[in-house]
């Protein structure tokens, strides 16, 4: 007997390990990597949209004796670092919704094939 996928933990693991990580538990490699690239690129690129935010903030108050706090929090909430977080979210979304989906899916067509072989045995 093929060994059956939890639906459930391909979804935990894709939401709360790593976008991707359960499509790689479903053996669904390629999807995997494809999630898991997007995921990496767009934390790479909302990186760098405030690491510039923050560093063009602090040349700006360089002769200012305190910080800002609201000051700070703008370079958070710049319209890219904000396009840049819904990515994500719907990234992670499709992810946990996928692993789920497709896991169950495949499971089965697992079980599916399986009645067959024995519907095959049995007329044998």
């Amino acid at each position: 007997m093929k060994n059956k996928k939890s639906p459930i933990l391909a979804a935990v693991l894709s939401a709360f390990v790593f976008p991707g990580a359960g499509q790689f538990y479903s053996k669904q490699y390629t999807k995997g990597m494809i999630i898991v690239g997007l995921s990496c690129i767009l934390i790479i690129l909302m990186s760098i949209s405030f690491a510039v935010g923050l560093n063009n903030y602090l040349k700006m108050s360089a002769n200012v004796e305190s910080v800002d706090i609201t000051g700070i929090s703008s370079t958070i909430t710049t319209p890219t670092n904000k396009i840049l977080s819904m990515m994500i979210f719907l990234v992670w979304v499709f992810s946990t919704a996928d692993a789920y989906i497709s896991t169950k899916k495949r499971g089965q067509s697992q079980i599916s094939d399986i009645d067959q072989d024995d519907r095959a045995k049995t007329q044998a």
